[in-house]
């Protein structure tokens, strides 16, 4: 009896995406919070620190968006690759 190994190409398949576009969004964020903040700082007079704050909450945010995602993509590919082996193993037993 052949297994069916599709859903772990699903999950490969999701694992990798995961994993190459949560780092490139949260840089993308990420730079637009910092050029925000920056508008902050280069504005006539004397910069507002709570808006100042805000941008950069913003991108820590954006960076911790960007690591989680990348990591529950780790996850999922890692686990998809070894019940995929595993499947590929029991079929040809």
């Amino acid at each position: 009896m052949k297994p069916n190994r599709t859903k772990y190409i699903a999950g490969i398949i999701l694992g990798s995406l995961l994993m190459l576009v949560s780092p490139v969004a949260a840089l993308m964020l990420s730079s637009s919070g910092m050029q925000r903040a920056s508008n902050t700082l280069g504005s006539a007079g004397i910069a507002d620190p709570n808006r100042l704050a805000g941008d950069i909450h913003g991108v820590l945010y954006a960076s911790a968006g960007g690591v989680l995602g990348f990591v529950a993509g780790a996850i999922i590919l890692t686990v998809s690759i070894v019940l995929f082996v595993r499947a590929g193993r029991r079929g040809s037993a």
